[in-house]
């Protein structure tokens, strides 16, 4: 390395990462945090994860030369506590290569699907109010639908909530859970899904982060629903690229689900999604953006 290079640090470890700093400094480097989410962020905001965050900023935090933000509230945030340091808003980034719909045929199984690839928790992906808006909408969905999730629900700390919601709406025959499964399976079920839905409640994890899901299920061409918690309201927009609604409602949400499989327009709009998600979050898009920062720090 040469003087004015530059170290990208992701980890927090507070002893590793103040040793990182002294050292860059010492040998005339830039470092610069990849800020990803909200620093001891989980969930509820409580003294304990302020608490947690304050110090980290105003001790460690504030000694970064700047920071690669994920979201709009990081950059805030990171501006807060460093306000000399350099910063640029990098979102999702997709590898189009990974992601590659095209070489693969969709999973058709005879009946149309919902798929969900993210995780099973409430707290991240609002699982329960997914199922009961679910549950709701099905009188008024196709008879054969099902929804289809990837992972283990045994293994979900929601398991027990999820139960109790599959049985008071009788989803046992519309749900299935697949465990989880190769890259190439994994695309045949996104390309052969009739919807997506990325359902992020107003917590303080969801405010600040930005799900790489809704890139990649943007990039599938099929129609997404997901909320205006977030980064999202800044690259979709409703009934044009997605169905955007608000948070905390899971009522609005079942209603979402009906207007989605019965609006002629939901091709055409996951269509739309997948232009946005090319020209947002590929790599191919952003690298020139992320060389102009570090050409510049």
């Amino acid at each position: 390395m040469r003087v004015g290079d530059a170290i990208l640090c992701y980890m927090r470890e507070l002893p590793f990462a103040r040793r990182l700093q002294r050292f860059a400094h010492s040998k005339g480097y830039k470092i610069v945090r990849d800020l990803c989410e909200y620093p001891y962020g989980s969930g509820r905001l409580n003294n304990r994860t302020k608490s947690r965050c304050e110090r980290y900023m105003r001790t460690t935090f504030c000694k970064y030369d700047g920071a690669v933000c994920i979201s709009e509230s990081l950059m805030n945030l990171a501006k807060r506590y460093n306000p000399a340091g350099s910063y640029v808003k990098i979102p999702i980034m997709l590898d189009e290569n990974k992601w590659d719909f095209g070489r693969v045929l969709p999973y058709k199984p005879g009946y149309p699907y919902i798929f969900h690839s993210g995780t099973l928790l409430q707290q991240k992906d609002g699982i329960v109010d997914v199922l009961k808006a679910f549950g709701e909408a099905l009188p008024n969905l196709p008879s054969d639908v099902k929804y289809l999730f990837t992972g283990n629900v045994e293994r979900s700390g929601d398991k027990y909530a999820i139960e109790e919601v599959m049985r008071k709406y009788n989803l046992g025959s519309h749900i299935c859970f697949l465990g989880y499964l190769p890259q190439d399976d994994l695309l045949k079920y996104m390309k052969g899904a009739s919807l997506f839905i990325i359902y992020k409640n107003n917590n303080i994890q969801n405010q600040y982060c930005f799900a790489t899901k809704l890139g990649e299920y943007l990039l599938s061409g099929n129609p997404v629903i997901t909320t205006t918690v977030g980064e999202a309201k800044y690259y979709l927009t409703n009934r044009v690229n997605s169905y955007l609604i608000e948070p905390n409602n899971y009522k609005l949400l079942s209603e979402t689900i009906i207007t989605a499989f019965s609006d002629d327009n939901a091709r055409r709009i996951g269509a739309e999604g997948r232009v946005s998600a090319k020209q947002y979050f590929t790599i191919q898009a952003i690298g020139t953006r992320l060389k102009y920062y570090f050409d510049n720090l």
